[in-house]
């Protein structure tokens, strides 16, 4: 129950193994640079309606797409690693929250906000955020080898497999080009 509030801000979290062990590289370091910005992101709590002041922007070019990546103001400072002291209750995931502009569309929602310490998804590469400078100017990614991870609208799902209530093995690959809704939150 420790990630119930994490879980609430970022529902896409379902998708993306907690605390598994991480998987090689596929090259080195890439770095973003960071300049300075003034946008503002949305931010849903259970009650609160508010929004995060956004204070750093990069670019990166990911499958022949441009995606913009945004850092939030932080008042003790930026990490890609968990941050233990800054855990409250049932919040566990304390590092950097940062936003990817996945639709491309100028406005981050809600749901283009990612934990640093996890897996990061943009477009349809996965990578790991394995620096933020301190003084924010750089953010440095590294592209993981392995599945694809995370639900992100608009985008190819991550591969997954169930077995339907007659005993016949589904795949996403089964559903391929049609609308398939899963409803996740359903009793069994």
């Amino acid at each position: 129950m420790k990630h119930l509030a994490s879980l609430a801000l970022a529902p896409w979290l379902l998708l993306a193994p907690l605390g598994a062990a991480p998987l090689p590289v596929q090259d080195a370091g890439i770095v973003v640079s960071m300049a300075p910005c003034e946008v503002k992101r949305p931010v849903r709590g259970f009650y609160v309606k508010s929004s995060r002041e956004l204070v750093r922007k990069g670019s990166l070019e990911v499958g022949g797409e441009k995606f913009e990546i945004y850092l939030p103001k932080e008042k003790n400072g930026w990490s890609h690693r968990p941050r233990p002291e800054l855990e409250e209750g049932l919040v566990s995931l304390t590092s950097t929250w940062l936003s990817v502009d996945q639709d491309h569309d100028g406005k981050l929602a809600v749901d283009e906000s990612y934990f640093a310490e996890l897996p990061l998804r943009i477009g349809d590469t996965m990578f790991d955020v394995v620096d933020i400078a301190s003084d924010g100017a750089t953010l440095t990614l590294r592209r993981r080898a392995g599945p694809l991870l995370g639900a992100v609208r608009g985008r190819k799902a991550a591969a997954f497999e169930w077995t339907a209530t007659d005993g016949r093995k589904l795949n996403n690959a089964s559903y391929e080009n049609r609308v398939l809704v899963i409803d996740c939150w359903a009793p069994s």
